[in-house]
């Protein structure tokens, strides 16, 4: 067979209720698992390298380690304290810049924050690094059409648990789901990662700021599970000075957060031995949807995600479990 031909033909469907979920964060496997445990077929699309979202950790060739993404979680309902104390999740106390203790307990994965997620991920086909570029309705169902060349695949339904904003441009077509996710914003965030051949002389683990240019600044070795011989941090600028940055270069990112966080410390900092800046690009929820999740007309595409609710890791959890209770085959 001709190979362009193989690609544009879609792959013939598997018998029943199949279903694609697109995103490998929290809400997309906790949409997953929960389809799956109902004894559904499931595909999941990732375009990382792993799963997890923004649960991530970035590992340098030179072995460090750095919770690049959400630096905690907390729980606030029976169902997700419940589903942290099955993944193992670690209660963390690290010294604070100020003495104002943290309004909930933290809790972190052990022995990185994609531990809260990867648990959920056995047993569910998950195609990594494959990036979703298209959704459309065709005879045998819906069809998922990647940017890596793979044949579209059909699938009974479609579960969307990416950002609102990448949501949007996937079902733009569809009137009742395009017009409530073109409501939600969402703010970037940039994060430095920066590590030191000798542990930094500061009284505490974690500086926090809500109301200033650097709103966070920890030391990845206070966490349980990590390397406490790495002198590892991340520290991430408020959602207004990524916003004004949002588009710059990430080596000057890096050289201005480094700039914030000597600031906020009080001291120059030694040379670094590593340092690099990530842009989470829809980081921040700002206005969220309202509602669990969204459900088109015919029930057989839904969306969600922590951009439904608030912006916690627990939001994303909820939405994903709506998202699965809303589609086809569920009891």
């Amino acid at each position: 067979m001709n190979p362009t031909q193989e690609q544009r033909s879609p792959r013939r469907r598997v018998p029943g209720t199949r279903i694609a979920v697109i995103g490998a964060g929290m809400a997309g496997i906790t949409c997953a698992r929960r389809l799956r445990d109902r004894g559904l077929e499931v595909v999941v699309f990732e375009k990382s390298r792993g799963v997890g979202g923004r649960l991530a950790t970035r590992r340098t060739a030179g072995g460090l380690a750095f919770d690049h993404g959400a630096q905690f979680v907390t729980a606030r309902t029976p169902a997700f304290a419940t589903a942290l104390d099955a993944w193992g999740a670690a209660p963390w106390r690290p010294l604070m810049a100020a003495a104002t203790p943290a309004a909930e307990p933290w809790r972190v994965g052990v022995p990185a924050m994609n531990a809260l997620v990867k648990p959920w991920a056995g047993g569910i086909t998950v195609h990594l690094q494959t990036r979703v570029q298209g959704l459309e309705r065709g005879a045998q169902g819906w069809l998922v059409r990647t940017a890596e060349g793979r044949a579209a695949e059909a699938f009974d339904a479609v579960a969307l648990a990416i950002p609102a904003p990448q949501a949007h441009a996937l079902v733009a077509h569809i009137p009742e789901l395009a017009g409530p996710l073109a409501t939600v914003t969402m703010a970037p965030c940039w994060t430095l990662m920066t590590a030191f051949d000798t542990p930094l002389e500061l009284p505490f683990d974690v500086w926090h700021r809500r109301d200033h240019d650097l709103a966070w600044a920890c030391r990845n070795a206070s966490k349980p599970g990590r390397d406490a011989d790495a002198e590892c941090w991340v520290v991430q600028a408020g959602a207004q000075w990524s916003k004004h940055h949002r588009d710059a270069a990430p080596e000057a990112v890096a050289d201005d957060l480094m700039a914030l966080f000597a600031a906020a410390v009080g001291q120059s900092l030694p040379r670094p031995r590593h340092r690099a800046a990530h842009r989470w690009l829809y980081a921040l929820v700002e206005r969220p949807l309202g509602r669990p999740c969204l459900v088109s007309h015919d029930g057989t595409v839904v969306a969600g995600g922590d951009w439904c609710l608030a912006p916690r890791v627990e939001a994303a959890f909820t939405s994903g479990e709506a998202m699965a209770a809303a589609l086809p085959g569920a009891p």
